[in-house]
C-alpha cells in the first residue's frame, strides 16, 4: 500500500488519502468534537463520485445518528440478542443499565448513501477485534454488521 497523502477537497476539507489494496481508496477526515471522524471508501480514485453533499449532512449532525444506531442496537438487543452474540438475560442486563457497551465511532462511507458508523470498542463478542458496525441506507439504520470474522486485506491478494 502507499503512503498517506494529505489532500485538500473543496466541501470536505483536509482528507488523508490512502491507497488500499486492490482497486481501494480511502479518504479520512475529522469531524468536529467526534474523535474517530470519516472514512470515504471507494472503488475509484476520484472521491468526487461519492455524494459529498450526502456526506456533508451526516457529518453535520452526527450525533442524531449517534442516536439513531445506538437506538437501532437497543432495539435489536431486545429483538434479536443473538445478532450481538449473547443470550437473552446478558441483553436485558444491557437494556435494564440502559447501557450499550459500544465507544469510538467512526463514520465511513461508501457509494451513494450507503454507510456505516463502526464503533471501534465494542463489549459484545461481535464487536472482538475488530468492533462492530451499523449499517445505514440513507438516513435510516438497516443492519448490524459483524466484524468479529474480519479479516485484513494484502495488496498481494
Amino acid at each position: 500500500m502507499d503512503d498517506i497523502t494529505k489532500v485538500y477537497h473543496k466541501k470536505l476539507g483536509e482528507l488523508s488519502y490512502l491507497k488500499g489494496p486492490k482497486a481501494i481508496h480511502c479518504w479520512s477526515g475529522e469531524i468536529k468534537g467526534c474523535e474517530e471522524g470519516f472514512c470515504v471508501i471507494l472503488d475509484s480514485p476520484d472521491i468526487d463520485t461519492a455524494d459529498i453533499d450526502f456526506i456533508i449532512s451526516i457529518i453535520q449532525n452526527w450525533k442524531s445518528y449517534i442516536e439513531k444506531a445506538l437506538d437501532f442496537i437497543k432495539a435489536k438487543l431486545q429483538s434479536q440478542p443473538e445478532l450481538f452474540g449473547i443470550g437473552k438475560d446478558e441483553a436485558d442486563n444491557y437494556l435494564t443499565e440502559s447501557t450499550v457497551p459500544v465507544d469510538c465511532p467512526r463514520f465511513l462511507f461508501y457509494e451513494k448513501c450507503e454507510w456505516t458508523i463502526q464503533y471501534n470498542e465494542c463489549a459484545f463478542p461481535i464487536g472482538d477485534p475488530y468492533g462492530m458496525g451499523v449499517n445505514f441506507n440513507g438516513e435510516q439504520p438497516i443492519a448490524i454488521e459483524d466484524f468479529s470474522e474480519a479479516e485484513i486485506v494484502d495488496d498481494d491478494e
